[in-house]
């Protein structure tokens, strides 16, 4: 019997021991007598010391695990993963994949899904300040049965060991066709641009992939794409964040691609000076108006956002004296839903007070927060067509945008407010604005403030000096820690972030973009291989098939359980 495809994850090199594993026979000679030569690893204690001491190596605990090497012919007897020499380990995955190959169809795929991991002393603390715990970044997974340190490794302390590009191309030599070994990974604070059952607006990543793929799309440009698949990525690649002319900083890793215009570039190959594609973002299909959203109404929302509070049911603008003859339309604001204004002037402030329940309960649905440093559009507003917003931002630019109508722009200042600076940065593409904020530090009484900096246009301006806002100006080592594997199903394989800058697919298909006819989708593996460079037809049929169990040598006066590949 044959298969059309295996996915199987070995255990992965130095992290654990699985439950019920009797130690094998792995290489050396048939014809060898093997005279073994033990070797002592130690189980990881599980002290109930809290913080890191709980990570501890407890020497006095240790319980010794069973390994030996023949000293004649060199067999190891052990636990897949737990081999002392990394190549052995290899030797050993690609034993057992060949038993694969003996079953797998000439057409058929295998994902081995293998993990990375780095060597160190174990005695210091790793990137969650736990115990390295025998020098493995995965050490502290919470899956492991015993955990095991290592009295000695082949490489020196802090080395990424590439398991997984070891294993490759040991696969390659064995006459294995490898098409893919990439994971490409956004940061989960990236805000995207999504459609969800609930709504079409800015989400961040970490947010949509509580989401069941099927229920998002995300939008490339030109239309809606089906999410097929995202999961929080494994990956040890370098964390990336570009930093772009408009100020938007965006967190990725150093293998993410990026439509340019040198064409699709992976962050590793980003230099600075280069550009990167973005889109008008659309508007929502269903958009809608309220009848009670005067244009008046529409332009105190984004009034309110610059320079309003709440204290109970009062409303309260804090303006300036040269800004009188604003009164006008904030009165009729206030009385097109049947609420009323009052004002005081005094030593160039101006204060308005607006009263009633109805207008508080406008603003709350258009506007979420309570102060300068957390008020930003609630969800609700993205639901509006674009002449609506062009009024709410409008409203905004009056109350916090000094207005340089002789260079057509208004610059702009707030205090340091992420949740308004993506939806500025969502309000810009959805208008086709020009948008650049900037961190800043701002002096105030000898002290410094960290605020927001920069500027708005409707429209370019056209000097031949003019750079494009998504023009990298630096790429710097991202703070980010949790990042996600995101794929679309449409050519070109391209979806918006909130911003409106493309992205590519970062998590990549099952087969390169040269290869249209591959009938599985992309499961969420490291490595795929087949064995002969031939591809099977669209309409091919899949269909699962049971893996027998791999054939190794056992020891013949030893308790063993089969070792198969998992599926």
């Amino acid at each position: 019997m044959s298969v059309h495809t295996v996915i199987t994850s070995p255990p992965y090199y130095g992290l654990r021991m699985y439950q019920g594993n009797a130690p094998l026979v792995w290489g050396g000679s048939d014809d060898c007598v093997q005279q073994w030569a033990h070797e002592e690893f130690k189980r990881r204690s599980s002290d109930s010391h809290p913080g890191p001491l709980k990570w501890a190596w407890n020497s006095d605990r240790a319980t010794p695990i069973e390994h030996a090497a023949c000293v004649d012919c060199g067999a190891w007897y052990g636990v897949l993963g737990n081999e002392p020499p990394i190549q052995q380990y290899v030797e050993n995955v690609v034993q057992i994949l060949r038993e694969v190959k003996r079953v797998l169809r000439d057409d058929g795929t295998l994902w081995p899904n293998l993990g990375v991991s780095y060597t160190s002393s174990g005695k210091g603390l790793n990137a969650h300040g736990k115990y390295a715990g025998g020098g493995n970044k995965q050490a502290t997974n919470r899956g492991s049965i015993d955990g095991v340190q290592r009295t000695s490794v082949d490489l020196p302390s802090k080395n990424l060991k590439m398991i997984p590009a070891r294993v490759a191309i040991a696969l390659q030599d064995d006459g294995w066709i490898l098409r893919r070994d990439t994971i490409w990974c956004l940061s989960g604070g990236t805000q995207l641009y999504a459609k969800t059952q609930m709504q079409e607006g800015p989400t961040p990543l970490k947010d949509l992939a509580r989401l069941h793929p099927s229920t998002v799309q995300l939008w490339n440009g030109e239309r809606w794409t089906q999410v097929t698949a995202w999961r929080r990525s494994d990956s040890d690649e370098p964390r990336v964040e570009l930093v772009l002319r408009s100020g938007e900083r965006i967190g990725c890793t150093a293998s993410h691609k990026w439509p340019t215009g040198r064409g699709l570039l992976a962050t590793s190959d980003i230099r600075v000076g280069d550009v990167l594609q973005s889109a008008i973002l659309p508007e929502p299909a269903d958009r809608w108006r309220p009848q009670y959203l005067t244009d008046a109404l529409l332009w105190l929302i984004g009034l309110f956002l610059a320079e309003g509070s709440r204290s109970e049911d009062t409303i309260q603008l804090s303006l300036g004296r040269h800004e009188l003859d604003w009164l006008k339309k904030i009165k009729a604001a206030a009385e097109d839903v049947g609420n009323s204004m009052t004002h005081t002037l005094s030593e160039g402030k101006l204060d308005v007070r607006l009263y009633g329940r109805v207008l508080n309960a406008v603003l709350y649905e258009y506007i979420s927060g309570k102060t300068a440093k957390n008020k930003h559009f609630s969800p609700r507003i993205w639901r509006l067509p674009n002449d609506a917003l062009r009024i709410v931002i409008q409203g905004y630019l009056y109350g916090n945008g000094h207005d340089d109508g002789g260079n057509r722009r208004n610059r702009l200042g707030f205090t340091r407010n992420y949740a308004l600076e993506r939806d500025l940065r969502v309000m810009a593409a959805r208008l086709g604005a020009t948008l650049t904020l900037n961190l800043a530090m701002v002096k105030m009484d000898g002290r410094k403030f960290p605020s927001f900096r920069g500027e708005w246009r409707w429209s370019r301006s056209g000097h031949h000096n003019e750079k494009d806002r998504a023009e990298i100006i630096e790429v710097r080592r991202s703070r980010g820690r949790t990042f996600y594997d995101v794929s679309v199903a449409d050519e070109p394989h391209l979806f918006s972030l909130a911003s409106g800058v493309l992205t590519h697919n970062s998590k990549e298909n099952p087969m390169p973009e040269s290869v249209r006819d591959w009938p599985t989708a992309a499961p969420r593996v490291h490595l795929l291989v087949q064995q002969v460079q031939r591809f099977p037809v669209l309409d091919a049929p899949r269909r699962e098939g049971h893996v027998p169990e791999a054939r190794t040598r056992l020891p013949l006066d030893r308790p063993h359980r089969g070792l198969g590949v998992r599926a």
